[in-house]
């Protein structure tokens, strides 16, 4: 299958690719940061989506020598439980890794806290457990957005992360002052671990990695494109050319704290693209002329495959 903005999703990876541009998966980020690379970071929230046109879209970010980070929801998530079951869930989990690429979680904490009987810490291991029992072990994960999302703080950012102690938001735990307190409540009962549960990079925005906490870069993102045929880029004045590296992250994902660490890229020199809010549409044009600013590198890039698969 293909979709309206397939071929031009594939020639602005072509013209990534063709500049030299390094595709990598997001657990790579320290190693990425490390090196000072200037790189995309692509991430595949998958959804609703045909499991051997995931395949097929999967090979072909492949042969371009992609390597990208999919991301997986639990089993019987509402949306995806129409589209495929856990065994053939898992069975194009295990395609995806043979061609090259990783996976991981797609986690929404709130409906397994809602949904299931137990803590989230013990209904994560049963989730890891499933997956693990046909033959994938995860360690990287993201939390699962949701615009619709009621379980949101009186400032209106999402309040997901602070499940976990090393994402949380808000500074003030137990107290969670900023949290409704329906929501707080159940993040006080089933507050735990990621590390604990062995994960060792979480690819929210910024990237959480057991190593070295925080890492924030420019972002790039799908999530519009069905209603607006555009892509929504996010240039932050602290990424622009630059990894930036913090102990920790305020409520709201595209909030920068400070304090935090620059770690210059190789291209920093080019020129840059003005902090704020970019509307692109999709057009491998748009990414070619984002390549003449350095100041879009390096990039977390969330592609949704439904929309190209």
């Amino acid at each position: 299958m293909t979709t309206a903005f397939t071929s031009t999703y594939f020639a602005a990876l072509e013209a990534l690719c063709g500049a030299g541009v390094p595709v990598r998966p997001v657990s790579q980020v320290d190693a990425l940061a490390a090196e000072s690379t200037p790189a995309v970071m692509l991430k595949h929230d998958v959804h609703g989506v045909d499991p051997d046109d995931l395949v097929k879209f999967a090979r072909r970010e492949a042969s371009l020598g992609i390597r990208a980070t999919f991301l997986f929801m639990p089993p019987g998530h509402p949306v995806t439980v129409s589209s495929y079951d856990l065994d053939t869930q898992c069975t194009m989990m295990r395609e995806i890794l043979a061609i090259g690429h990783e996976v991981g979680l797609h986690l929404d904490p709130y409906h397994l806290v809602q949904d299931e009987p137990d803590l989230l810490e013990d209904s994560l291991r049963s989730v890891l457990n499933r997956f693990a029992e046909r033959g994938i072990e995860m360690t990287v994960g993201t939390t699962h957005g949701n615009t619709q999302d009621p379980n949101r703080d009186i400032d209106g950012y999402e309040t997901a992360m602070d499940f976990f102690s090393e994402t949380a938001r808000h500074d003030d735990f137990p107290t969670l002052s900023r949290v409704p307190e329906s929501s707080a409540a159940l993040i006080r009962e089933h507050r735990t671990s990621l590390a604990e549960s062995g994960f060792y990079v979480w690819a929210d925005l910024p990237v959480w990695s057991s190593a070295s906490g925080f890492t924030a870069t420019n972002y790039l993102t799908d999530k519009w494109l069905e209603k607006r045929s555009t892509f929504r880029m996010h240039v932050f004045e602290e990424t622009r050319g630059a990894y930036y590296r913090t102990e920790r992250q305020p409520p709201g994902g595209l909030n920068r704290p400070p304090g935090g660490q620059q770690v210059a890229v190789s291209s920093a020199g080019a020129r840059q693209l003005a902090p704020g809010v970019h509307e692109l549409p999709i057009d491998a044009e748009v990414f070619i002329n984002l390549l003449d600013h350095s100041g879009a590198l390096p990039l977390l890039f969330l592609a949704h495959p439904q929309f190209y698969a």
